[in-house]
């Protein structure tokens, strides 16, 4: 099998698979000028979109000042969508600091995790600890760095961080015993 880098046709083709599920008309929920919205193909909780910009961004480190009233943008697409879709959803939106998928996508994604998409501590700890840069973050730093700044050993380690209730804290000792604990946190917290 032949090899780019390290990684093979398979392994790259998956990498960007996002470039072909914008094209994918069961997956397009909304598209104009400037990005396209699909649904995720592996949904982390009940409600899961990225936001893809047309303009070809990589990832986060090829951004600069004169994408923020894209990011912006985007931001206020997936405002829209929730409110539109699920307005009484708790949502959080922004990006993955070092992305599995290229190009640069913007996660939409509803705080109660709850999917089957859900295996592992990387997924959960790439949503719910520093790893994952909220839109506002990201419009703040290109605001005042003009640039994105990642600590890429830092941001690795926290992928690895104990498991952890995002609602209450409380620290859990395996994923299925996390997903049972948020269902019932989420309750008691009057979040769904």
């Amino acid at each position: 099998m032949a090899t780019f880098n390290g990684k093979t046709s398979n392994q790259l083709s998956w990498k960007f698979g996002l470039i072909d599920a914008m094209k994918d008309a069961e997956r397009v929920l909304f598209e104009d000028d400037l990005v396209t919205v699909i649904r995720d193909g592996y949904p982390k909780a009940k409600h899961h979109y990225l936001i893809l910009p047309k303009e070809k961004i990589p990832t986060l480190k090829q951004l600069n000042y004169i994408h923020i009233s894209l990011i912006k943008h985007m931001n206020d697409i997936a405002d829209n969508l929730m409110e539109k879709m699920h307005n009484e959803v708790h949502y959080k939106k922004g990006f993955h600091s070092i992305p599995s998928m290229e190009p640069l996508h913007m996660h939409v994604i509803s705080t109660d995790y709850d999917s089957y998409g859900l295996k592992n501590k990387k997924h959960w700890n790439s949503f719910t600890t520093q790893f994952f840069m909220t839109s506002e973050s990201v419009i703040g730093q290109l605001e005042s760095r003009r640039s994105i700044n990642i600590d890429t050993e830092r941001v690795q380690d926290l992928l690895k961080t104990d498991l952890k209730c995002h609602v209450c804290g409380t620290f859990m000792k395996n994923m299925p015993t996390l997903k049972h604990h948020i269902i019932e946190c989420y309750k008691l917290n009057n979040q769904i």
